[in-house]
């Protein structure tokens, strides 16, 4: 939102008229993707500058995207309502994860939780989903507590709360296991 203006404007040399499914930043830009592959752009003053394009040329699987996320090693995840993927720009290579790889279920939904160790968390449509050390080590708890893995612990607890389509349950074991059963 410009705020001089009060109205959206897009972000020079952002694209235009194509769609975008999802993006995710990493330190020097964003990738953002679509049914035709990932794109990257990095900053340039105000604007970006397209920089690299994955294609099916390059592997890009055939996937509907319904969310990205750049994790701590800059690696790329695709989480598709058919798989998940990761795409390593370092090796321009994509790996495949499935059933075999300990995947619950392969249907992802939005949303997702990243933390600065590199874990990421991301919801199926595959009934149970739990996650570890939601308390944090007594972080969540403590409103002062402002740092990015806090506060996306707290992101995650909340928005498995307001899922109106789980039944969360907070188990008192170890630092706090949440479990979220789809209800019927």
């Amino acid at each position: 939102l410009d705020a001089a203006h009060d109205r959206f404007e897009m972000v020079p040399g952002g694209p235009v008229g194509q769609s975008v499914d999802a993006f995710s930043f990493d330190p020097h830009g964003l990738w953002m993707a679509n049914d035709n592959g990932l794109t990257h752009y990095h900053y340039q003053g105000n604007g970006i500058v397209l920089d690299r394009t994955v294609g099916s040329a390059q592997g890009w699987p055939p996937v509907s995207v319904v969310d990205l996320r750049v994790d701590a090693r800059g690696r790329v995840w695709i989480f598709g309502h058919d798989g998940l993927w990761c795409f390593d720009p370092a090796t321009g290579k994509f790996r495949a994860f499935g059933l075999q790889d300990g995947l619950t279920n392969g249907e992802f939904t939005r949303g997702y939780a990243l933390m600065p160790s590199g874990y990421a968390y991301a919801p199926t449509l595959g009934g149970v989903i739990a996650f570890d050390r939601v308390f944090g080590g007594g972080r969540v708890t403590d409103p002062a507590r402002r740092d990015q893995e806090t506060n996306a612990l707290r992101e995650l607890a909340n928005a498995v709360r307001a899922d109106e389509r789980l039944v969360p349950v907070l188990l008192p074991l170890g630092d706090g296991l949440l479990v979220a059963a789809k209800r019927p």
